[in-house]
Order: structure tokens, then C-alpha cells, then sequence
């Protein structure tokens, strides 16, 4: 918690928990990759894919402390927003609604065929 930022040298990540753990602690990233676009879709902290470029935004953390702070409450709105409790609640929600209106349709009539995925209507019997 002490810990101005997350510096993440890794040549290749899938999209790292510890990303979220930071954010979560208002942490700003510094990554030399970014998973999905996400630290620069929204602004979560820096990404720099060369040494040089990585020294450069280590200084700007002592000469633009702002938008390092800012990038880590970014951070915390992002995890709040998308990964906590109620925003996986949400989308359950959503994945069950839309499986409950696929099966009502199905026990209509309507029918998806297993083998080529298209979507056929069954006459009634």
C-alpha cells in the first residue's frame, strides 16, 4: 500500500490479477504491455514497451505526481466498475436472463440446431 505504482516488465501477460490489486489500492500501472488495450482505453496509468521510454515515466513520478494519482483513482473506479462483486453479479444477471428467453423460445418452438448453430422454427405438432 506504501507503493507509488505497479511496474510490470513482463514481455508477454495474459491480463494479470495483479493489475487489479493494484488498482484496487488507487495504484497507477506502469506495464510494458498492455492486455486488451485496457491501461490506455482508460487512462490507468502508463505503458512503455522500451527501457528508455520506461525511465522517462518513472521521472514524470516525481514531476507530474497528479497524473499518476488520477491514473490510480481511474483505477479503483475501473475495478469497482468491472471487476467487483456487484459488477459480476450484474453480469450474471445478464448471462442467466439472456439463457432464461433462450430457453423460453425454445420450449416455444423455437429451436437451434446443435451441429451447424442455425436457428430453425419447428412447426407445432
Amino acid at each position: 500500500r506504501q507503493a507509488r505504482l505497479l511496474l510490470c516488465t513482463s514481455e508477454y501477460e495474459g491480463f494479470p490479477n495483479v493489475f487489479l490489486e493494484a488498482w484496487s489500492s488507487g495504484k497507477a500501472v506502469l506495464t510494458s504491455v498492455d492486455p486488451d488495450d485496457v491501461v490506455r482505453t482508460f487512462q490507468l496509468g502508463q505503458v512503455a514497451t522500451d527501457y528508455p521510454a520506461m525511465r522517462q515515466h518513472l521521472a514524470e513520478l516525481d514531476s507530474s505526481p497528479e497524473m499518476w494519482e488520477t491514473a490510480g483513482r481511474r483505477g479503483r473506479e475501473y475495478v469497482r466498475d468491472y471487476h467487483s462483486t456487484v459488477a459480476a453479479v450484474d453480469t450474471l444477471e445478464v448471462v442467466l436472463r439472456r439463457y432464461q428467453e433462450s430457453a423460453s423460445r425454445r420450449r416455444d418452438g423455437s429451436a437451434i440446431s446443435r451441429h451447424t448453430g442455425s436457428f430453425t422454427q419447428q412447426r407445432p405438432r
